[in-house]
């Protein structure tokens, strides 16, 4: 038997399929098709892309994959409750650039800005670990 067929499957709990891997890879961690390849052990980024392909006609998932930007991605995160601290330790960037960015994008979206009420320990938590985003 040919070694390809028994090729373990990553995260084999998680996605039943390397494509359905593939799909969710590239639209919730905005992954590029080279780096999906390469983990999921395909032999061409084309491999990868219509496997991702296959999964979402087979699921009813919109194709293609639409990217978010960060601002969308900073704008959502806080509005399902995220802290703008969290949001800023998970993408590499201080809390004030992370608010700054999906204010941006609610500005130019018509969204609406704040996304939600802050809550009371953020404000006092964020003056606790200022001094980590200093430049």
């Amino acid at each position: 038997m040919d070694n390809d067929q028994h090729r373990p499957r990553p995260n084999k709990t998680t996605w039943q399929t390397r494509g359905a891997a593939a799909y969710w890879m590239r639209q919730r961690c905005r992954v590029s098709w080279q780096i999906i390849a390469t983990r999921l052990e395909y032999k061409s980024i084309e491999g990868a892309r219509s496997a991702a392909k296959r999964y979402a006609i087979r699921e009813k998932l919109k194709w293609p994959v639409l990217i978010l930007s960060r601002g969308a991605m900073f704008y959502a995160a806080y509005h399902s409750g995220e802290s703008w601290i969290d949001i800023g330790l998970d993408f590499g960037c201080s809390p004030s650039a992370a608010q700054n960015t999906a204010r941006g994008w609610a500005r130019t979206h018509k969204k609406r800005w704040p996304p939600r009420k802050r809550k009371p320990w953020e404000n006092s938590s964020y003056r606790r670990y200022k001094h980590k985003y200093k430049r």
